[in-house]
């Protein structure tokens, strides 16, 4: 019977890939930073710039997970149960409880110097931020991929032919719009889960799947241009029904059109160096631990560094500027990290 595992054969290094995953940071790195500029301004400008980053970056999440699940089944050759946790466990679990930790404390810095700190109480608040993710924004990733991790394996004993028929089913359900924002829950699953295994449906027979996608190449234009024209005008309007949200349904359907449209746009560039965005990819899981973190601490800083005060009528230009000022610092801070601790800054900061 034939089974979803890997042949035994060396994978080549898909260098668009590789790309796709510092595309996929970038975007999550704007959502959660291009707005704050224009907080201290308070212009109508505001409302342009919340449109923009809604309508552009919300879900990038999508890109993530899409390619998370590609690359577990495309580098599952000779795969090894122990092996494949422990690397969970060192790359992306160890550095979530450390920075947590670290979080945590920094947070609590008076009442440990003054020796007032209760420390049953601060582990109870450590385990249960833990469990749900919500130190920073962008942590309730954590708790939630590491579950679909713990069951990854088993969808390399599916055969191939149920499994293609499961991705079909399963990526239905994401158009129920179920997703709870940053709340790990079973409806975040079934908002999500879906786009996992797409991935690993995509690298089962990658040249296929591209030969598809290449076919539909104007559906997905279409699709990805009607479906933001459409969420800039209800971005911000309520259209639920119990559990459905129909603007969740949307930004799925928007934001799997743009990472098709991404790919074959990469695939182009795969023969080309791209020196930033193959930075941004290699430390991609340190920046996405670390950019609220280099974001909280400058915010204030780069605002009366860049002048927004003087120039409030350049906020949306001078905003995009201040999002790639803390991409690019958050990244050299990486570096830096990774060049003093070498292979132990894995395990504190994901790199």
């Amino acid at each position: 019977m034939e089974r979803l595992i890997a042949m035994q054969t060396k994978k080549k290094f898909l260098r668009h890939i590789h790309y796709f995953r510092g595309f996929a940071i970038l975007n999550i790195v704007f959502i959660h930073t291009w707005y704050s500029p224009a907080l201290y301004v308070g212009s109508n400008s505001n409302a342009v710039i919340d449109v923009t980053r809604a309508v552009t970056f919300h879900s990038s999440t999508i890109y993530f997970l899409f390619i998370s699940g590609f690359l577990f089944f495309y580098l599952s050759t000779n795969f090894n149960l122990v092996k494949y946790y422990k690397n969970k466990l060192l790359n992306v679990i160890s550095p979530y409880i450390f920075l947590t930790i670290a979080i945590l404390i920094f947070e609590n810095y008076n009442s440990i110097i003054q020796y007032e700190l209760d420390l049953i109480r601060f582990s109870k608040k450590l385990v249960w931020t833990l469990i749900r993710g919500n130190v920073k924004i962008q942590y309730w990733y954590i708790p939630f991929i590491s579950l679909v991790f713990v069951v990854s394996p088993l969808f390399l004993k599916i055969p191939k032919k149920v499994f293609k028929k499961l991705v079909i089913i399963t990526c239905l359900l994401p158009l129920f719009g179920t997703r709870t924002e940053t709340k790990v829950s079973i409806l975040q699953y079934i908002y999500f889960f879906p786009i996992y295994l797409l991935g690993i449906y995509a690298a089962m027979d990658y040249d296929v799947f591209i030969a598809g996608i290449k076919k539909r190449r104007n559906l997905l234009l279409i699709l990805s241009t009607l479906t933001t024209i459409l969420l800039v005008f209800i971005h911000d309007k309520t259209f639920q029904f119990g559990w459905v949200d129909i603007i969740q349904s949307i930004y799925y359907i928007q934001k799997i059109s743009i990472c098709f449209l991404i790919l074959l746009l990469l695939i182009k560039l795969e023969k080309i160096e791209i020196t930033l965005l193959n930075y941004l990819a290699t430390y991609s899981f340190a920046i996405y631990f670390t950019h609220t973190l280099v974001h909280n601490g400058y915010t204030r800083r780069l605002y009366d560094l860049l002048f927004f005060h003087k120039f409030p009528y350049l906020i949306i230009p001078l905003s995009v500027v201040y999002a790639i000022t803390i991409t690019l610092k958050t990244l050299f801070i990486c570096m830096i990290v990774k060049r003093l601790l070498g292979k132990h800054s894995r395990i504190l900061i994901g790199a």
